[in-house]
């Protein structure tokens, strides 16, 4: 992959991060930002009515999150169980989707997707922003992770990331398209 050698002076470097699941090489991914459900099997289950009940107990309720949602590379056929991959950000503070398939960073040639950019300006940008107008720090527990599908690629600053395989029946259940 060609990289912008201005922007990747200015720069850290990117450190590749084992991840158990791999995207596939050529399907785009899907961000969604909203209430979602933070395990596999609560979306088009029998339980799940698609009715908002204040009365529900907040582990029912999911969290405002944002996900992305992503064809794996290993991915079983179409409608059996787990046939798309989940990637969650814990503690989301920014995320960036860009269209391309050259990633403006320097990175090693391994065939990863997934890296943690190693002093980032955008994160000190971010840091700084936060501190004058909430007093909080990003530094200590924030990352910028950054995400190389094929035609685009996805970069966020965020407390952590978790990888699960969830069902394309129910995403498709609940009105998104995954094709």
């Amino acid at each position: 992959m060609m990289s912008d050698n201005f922007v990747g002076r200015m720069t850290g470097p990117l450190s590749a991060v084992d991840v158990p699941l791999a995207p596939s090489y050529i399907a785009m991914p899907l961000v969604l930002h909203g209430l979602l459900p933070l395990t596999s099997n609560e979306w088009g289950r029998d339980d799940d009515d698609g009715v908002w009940d204040d009365n529900r107990d907040e582990d029912d309720l999911g969290r405002w999150a944002t996900a992305v949602y992503f064809e794996t590379h290993d991915s079983p056929e179409s409608g059996e169980p787990g046939d798309l991959g989940r990637l969650i950000f814990e503690r989301l503070e920014a995320i960036k989707v860009t269209g391309g398939e050259y990633l403006p960073y320097e990175r090693p040639d391994n065939g990863d997707w997934v890296y943690v950019m190693d002093d980032s300006p955008w994160l000190a940008e971010q840091h700084e922003y936060i501190m004058r107008h909430y007093g909080r720090s990003l530094l200590e527990a924030h990352r910028h992770y950054v995400f190389v599908f094929h035609d685009e690629f996805i970069e966020a600053i965020a407390e952590g990331i978790r990888l699960d395989r969830v069902d394309r029946d129910a995403l498709v259940a609940k009105g998104f398209r995954t094709d």
